[in-house]
């Protein structure tokens, strides 16, 4: 038989307002850390380019960007996991 929960609980739609400003908030506060990841993928990409051809190169940065957009989207997640557990 299926169990039910019952107890407290808010509508989450009550508070996402406050949610949406929180990670707005976390965005600015870690742009400047994307921004430093991209010019690092840019200065790493010219490095490459004086040993390799672009041909050969051609996919690195779009993969490390993937990578980055990785690192930022899991750092958005943490961000609401901590607001969740003290929401």
């Amino acid at each position: 038989m299926a169990k039910v929960y019952t107890g407290k609980g808010g509508d989450p739609g009550d508070k996402i307002g406050e949610y949406l400003k929180l990670m707005e908030e976390a965005q600015k506060q870690r742009e400047p850390f994307r921004c430093h990841l991209v010019e690092l993928n840019e200065e790493f990409h010219e490095h490459l380019l004086a040993k390799y051809s672009e041909r050969r190169l051609a996919n690195t940065p779009t993969i490390i960007d993937l990578f980055i957009d990785f690192i930022c989207r899991r750092q958005m997640r943490q961000c609401r996991g901590d607001y969740q557990r003290n929401g």
